[in-house]
């Protein structure tokens, strides 16, 4: 877990700014919404996280999931919003990471990876 006084003695209210890319994949939903509910806790009110989830769609590539193992997690885009428990996306909503504001017209890309950022309210 997260060392509470620890995040309230360097944070000092202050909001703060999560990195959790890369991590939804290799945990259960249950650990997941531990996690995301441990940060959320320790967070002050205005901060923020950047978060990305792995979509159905990996299933089209065999050769990428076997990379992954057996304890990889792909998800419904569906449940992306509801699986951040607490945390609230911003008005970009959670959306596939090559329509993240593109510059320009996004890449031809499946949607496969999915992100967005999330806030915890002031």
């Amino acid at each position: 877990g997260i060392d509470r006084a620890a995040a309230e003695r360097v944070l000092d209210g202050r909001p703060a700014g999560f990195v959790f890319l890369g991590l939804a994949a290799f945990l259960d939903d249950a650990t997941l919404a531990r996690a995301l509910d441990a940060m959320y806790d320790a967070a002050p009110a205005g901060s923020r996280l950047v978060f990305d989830f792995d979509a159905m769609e990996l299933a089209s590539y065999p050769a990428a999931l076997e990379m992954m193992g057996p304890a990889f997690h792909m998800r419904e885009p569906e449940r992306f919003a509801d699986l951040l428990g607490r945390w609230v996306p911003t008005g970009d909503g959670v959306v596939p990471v090559a329509r993240w504001r593109p510059d320009g017209a996004p890449e031809a890309v499946p949607d496969a990876f999915w992100g967005g950022i999330a806030e915890k309210a002031a």
